[in-house]
């Protein structure tokens, strides 16, 4: 198809929809459209947080406990016998103790599952909320004792490993995923150490 062409006072001028397409090229080519960057954006082969997803870190891995290349989960089981510790010296009653567990489960879950988007991992090794606080559940109504806070710290820790027939609960999505594994492994190592305060009666 010839382009059309058209007279007037400054000339001839070429009126073809190809010819106007290339000069819109031309623009566009030079100008190109700003596009805004999304929160999560990836720059520099970086991704860049939001101070939601730094908070999130931050408490997932428990004050960066589980940034500790070797056994994570063993110290990150650590602060929540320290918050019992802490609890009971502090005379907090069990109703207050039972409150936090619940506050720090569910703050915990939301926690532990946007780590996990931001990793990109499954049940991240350095997400270790949850050993916090399944190591409250393993000393809840407990009174205060070496012993028994050594005893409990190896009773989780066998439970939480092992998790006898309970491995499919890690199959749930998100948070909640995360948690609920290490919240039964704290009540059956809160039962094993009420059966071994009641063993040690029997003898002493």
């Amino acid at each position: 198809m010839r382009p059309k062409l058209e007279s007037g006072k400054r000339g001839l001028r070429l009126r073809s929809k190809s010819s106007r397409r290339m000069c819109i090229g031309r623009i566009l080519t030079r100008n190109p459209p700003k596009t805004k960057a999304p929160s999560n954006s990836v720059a520099n082969g970086k991704t860049t947080l939001t101070p939601g997803d730094r908070l999130a870190e931050v408490l997932a891995t428990s004050l960066f406990v589980g940034e500790i290349p070797i056994v994570p989960g063993t110290f990150g089981t650590i602060p929540g016998l320290f918050i019992f510790i802490m609890a009971s010296m502090l005379g907090v009653p069990a109703w207050g103790y039972l409150l936090l567990i619940v506050a720090l489960y569910f703050v915990g879950a939301w926690a532990a599952g946007r780590a996990e988007k931001i990793s990109g991992k499954k049940d991240d090794g350095r997400i270790v909320i949850d050993e916090v606080v399944g190591a409250m559940i393993t000393m809840f109504y407990m009174p205060l004792d070496w012993r028994l806070v050594l005893a409990g710290f190896f009773a989780f820790r066998f439970f939480d490993v092992l998790k006898p027939g309970f491995r499919r609960i890690q199959q749930i999505e998100g948070g909640h995923g995360v948690m609920i594994d290490d919240v039964i492994a704290g009540i059956m190592a809160n039962a094993s150490l009420w059966l071994l305060m009641w063993l040690v009666s029997l003898f002493y």
